[in-house]
């Protein structure tokens, strides 16, 4: 009787420690990959390159900050106030996305300098909704400044050959 009841609790003890596995598996991943923003590059309507930032979750995405490493820069709009502030390094602050938006930054590179240097783009974020994480989250695209001088040039020939006017 005794050898039952001590595998029993060993069973019953793996049991429980597998899904204490599930459920950490599950709260990381929802935490550190399923509700963070996506990133990518985008023409906008004029033609130029911009960061997007997509908020794909159904929560409301706060952003907290847009950091960048090396020769490009980030602005929240198109105003010169803006522009000016990117060129001088002061990162964009607290913008807010609703589920399902979209936010089309534009992206100021610093004039001269190495065009194959890489640079990295840093979307520090949070969801106001949910329970603090450990550490700030953030999401990241690398990129170089000649990548986005190919597209903006792409973006010119393509209206070159359609006979459109800037």
């Amino acid at each position: 009787m005794t050898e039952f009841l001590s595998a029993a609790r060993e069973a019953v003890a793996f049991v429980g420690g597998l899904a204490g596995l599930a459920t950490a598996s599950f709260i990381i991943f929802d935490r550190l990959i399923a509700a963070r923003p996506t990133l990518s590059i985008q023409r906008s309507k004029y033609g130029d390159a911009r960061l997007r930032i997509m908020n794909s979750g159904d929560d409301v995405l706060l952003i907290e900050q847009v950091v960048t490493s090396g020769p490009l820069n980030v602005a929240v709009n198109d105003s010169a106030e803006e522009i000016a502030k990117a060129a001088a390094h002061i990162p964009p602050e607290n913008l807010i996305l609703e589920p399902a938006s979209q936010a089309l930054l534009p992206i100021v590179p610093e004039s001269g300098g190495d065009e194959e240097r890489p640079a990295k783009i840093i979307v520090v974020y949070d969801r106001p909704g949910r329970r603090r994480w450990l550490w700030r989250r953030s999401a990241s695209l690398k990129v170089r400044k000649s990548e986005i001088a190919r597209f903006e040039r792409a973006t010119q020939v393509s209206r070159d050959l359609s006979g459109k006017k800037k």
